[in-house]
């Protein structure tokens, strides 16, 4: 019974070792000031690039979040940005730790 148990762990584990991670990971970003969605594509071992579609709009500064409200309050900050990214992993992509520059305009 132990020597099956051992078997069974040992080929579990092996198993799990074997999968790779994905290639194309969707992605949701929702942050405080920030609704968005994109993809991330693993293009190298160790360098993934992403790209993504984002909705800005500081909440704790913005009376009509989303429109939710029913006047228009002029001076509220609201827009939309696109990122790309370059992530280079010190591991393999896309898990672990990673450095990316970073530059945004929108």
């Amino acid at each position: 019974m132990r020597l099956a148990a051992i078997v069974l762990v040992t080929a579990w584990a092996s198993t799990a070792q074997a999968e790779a991670p994905p290639e194309t990971v969707v992605l949701a970003d929702l942050g405080l000031h920030v609704i968005g969605a994109g993809v991330q594509r693993t293009v190298a071992p160790r360098v993934a690039v992403q790209g993504a579609l984002e909705f800005y709009s500081p909440w704790a500064q913005n009376l009509d979040v989303l429109g939710l409200r029913d006047d228009d309050v002029d001076g509220d900050v609201r827009g939309a940005a696109i990122r790309v990214r370059v992530f280079g992993y010190l591991g393999a992509a896309p898990t672990g730790w990673w450095l990316s520059p970073f530059a945004q305009a929108g």
